[in-house]
């Protein structure tokens, strides 16, 4: 065996160890952030920490995405009016199931070529002619090892990117839906049937974030006069108007 198979062998096996110890590493966080979910939702941990943290780290995740795409944030709202967009979560499931198998995929078949080397006691794939459509990933992943890996981390970021913005958008459009229906029944008993209908009906109209601001304004408004306390409203990008009657 020359020094170069020897040294493509010494890569490979230093790359699987790695790669071993990444996946406990791994491991051990998932479980500790499902331990610390879990107890959240079973206690006041939810509403007193979790909660505002997680609507935080998605806040800096929709800035990150503001730097790239322009009127970002009036893409999470467009759907409002007509109730939210229920493919979003088919689509988010999809990303999630391919953030799963990704991994797994690329370990079962860096584990198969790697016992197959340790077998032969050298690389089946070293000679040129025996290279085929066949044994073409199997070849690569022993030669070049590390582009392997950089391939994968990236592939892995864009899913990991790509479900982060669809879960983003679905949270958005349910939390504002949410947010207006509840706020729209808490004041309906304060004002007349048909002024109620109005509100309703612009509610249907929101397309964007400004719609969505108007709307809040006016519920707010009404409330000041009313004397009726309303929720404050938790979605990114809106703020609620501070009122004094």
């Amino acid at each position: 065996m020359s020094f170069k198979q020897h040294l493509n062998r010494l890569e490979f096996a230093t790359l699987y160890f790695n790669m071993m110890k990444g996946l406990t590493v791994l491991k051990k966080i998932i479980k500790f952030i499902i331990i610390l979910l879990v107890g959240g939702l079973g206690s006041g941990v939810w509403e007193l920490f979790l909660k505002d943290t997680i609507f935080t780290i998605g806040e800096l995740f929709v800035r990150f995405f503001n730097s790239f795409i322009s009127d970002y944030n009036n893409s999470l709202y467009e759907n409002v009016g007509s109730g939210g967009e229920a493919l979003k979560v088919f689509s988010s499931i999809i990303l999630l199931v391919l953030l799963c198998l990704i991994p797994i995929f690329y370990y079962i078949r860096f584990c198969r070529t790697w016992s197959e080397i340790e077998e032969s006691g050298e690389s089946k794939f070293s000679e040129p002619e025996e290279n085929n459509e066949s044994n073409f990933f199997e070849l690569f992943i022993e030669k070049h090892p590390m582009i392997v890996n950089i391939i994968v981390f990236f592939a892995m970021l864009t899913c990991s990117l790509m479900y982060v913005n669809l879960t983003i958008q679905l949270a958005s459009e349910t939390a504002a839906v949410n947010a207006i229906k509840r706020r729209l029944d808490i004041i309906r008993p304060y004002i007349n049937e048909n002024e109620y209908f109005k509100l309703y009906s612009e509610y249907r109209q929101i397309d964007g974030i400004f719609t969505l601001q108007r709307l809040i304004n006016k519920t707010e408004a009404i409330a000041v006069e009313k004397k009726v306390q309303l929720p404050k409203v938790n979605l990114y990008g809106i703020t609620t108007p501070k009122l004094e009657n």
